[in-house]
């Protein structure tokens, strides 16, 4: 769908979700983020032909970040466009080998939570630009402007759209996650703190719209300008409410705290009435805040 001139929303199924693909289709074809290689075939590309475009005319590709449901999609465009592929450069080493790079995520807290293999469909794949935290990307009739926004992903990056006002953020925001991690998902608690200082920092500038990767909780993947600065509020809360779940929880058994247990009180303190759908990403969450709360700890191997 159209959210705003010359900029469009494909939601590709991702279980009971969807991720977004974004197309920016004015002087210049430009592709954010590229989700499955089923994603393009089903979705993306019948969509290019509706709008007088096709694969061939794609000029650039930006992932938000390295992770599967993102860049599933990279090595059908690569061979189906002549498209240059920008991500920001520390996607460089985990785009080689995409394939280790997210087993290593779902492998990290095994054997207290079952490890759920991706098992294919992800290729190794250099970068043609490696971008910067404020730095400008030309479009010709217009701009993007870089946030590097870690947290979710050390690589993830917003993108300010110049023409339109419009912030796609990817997965850097997380509200209250989703039901595939069941809280928030990050992975480094002060990388997505300054996330949010940096998109609070644009929203400065003029934000016309944040438009998520997700149906984040409670958003459904589209904020409005008036809606922007309360999302951002719900995003803060949350970590705060995370990080008051589990200081409690320390303060009670210090000395041999569970991260099972840290995780059970997450989830139980988000409402959820059932289990998320992989269960292994709101380790991750509960063990970024448990590393600055208990940093003697060990919490999972380091990522």
């Amino acid at each position: 769908m159209e959210i705003a001139s010359g900029i469009h929303l494909l939601k590709c199924p991702l279980d009971s979700l969807w991720t977004g693909v974004f197309v920016l289709a004015r002087e210049k074809l430009v592709v954010i983020d590229t989700a499955f290689d089923h994603s393009l075939v089903e979705v993306v590309y019948p969509y290019l032909e509706k709008i007088g475009r096709s694969p061939a005319d794609i000029d650039l590709v930006i992932n938000t970040h390295i992770h599967g449901d993102h860049i599933g999609g990279n090595a059908r465009l690569q061979r189906d466009s002549r498209a240059k592929f920008a991500a920001h450069r520390l996607g460089r080493e985990k785009l080689a080998n995409p394939y280790f790079h997210l087993n290593k995520i779902r492998s990290r807290f095994t054997p207290l939570v079952p490890f759920q293999e991706i098992k294919s469909g992800l290729h190794p794949q250099d970068i043609d630009i490696d971008l910067e935290h404020g730095q400008i990307i030309d479009l010709g009739d217009s701009t993007l402007r870089v946030l590097h926004s870690p947290g979710h992903a050390a690589e993830g990056i917003c993108l300010h759209d110049s023409a339109s006002g419009i912030l796609f953020t990817g997965d850097a925001l997380q509200g209250g996650g989703t039901m595939s991690t069941g809280v928030a998902l990050y992975h480094d608690l002060d990388g997505y703190l300054l996330a949010l200082d940096r998109v609070a920092g644009a929203l400065a500038d003029g934000v016309t719209m944040i438009a998520a990767s997700h149906p984040f909780d409670p958003i459904s993947g589209l904020v409005p300008a008036a809606e922007c600065s309360a999302f951002l509020r719900y995003c803060r809360d949350k970590v705060a409410r995370h990080d008051a779940i589990l200081r409690g929880y320390l303060a009670a058994h210090r000395d041999a705290p569970d991260l099972r247990e840290a995780v059970r009180l997450l989830l139980e303190g988000a409402g959820l009435t059932t289990a998320p759908t992989v269960p292994v990403l709101a380790y991750h969450t509960a063990a970024a805040h448990l590393a600055k709360l208990a940093p003697e700890k060990q919490w999972g191997e380091p990522l």
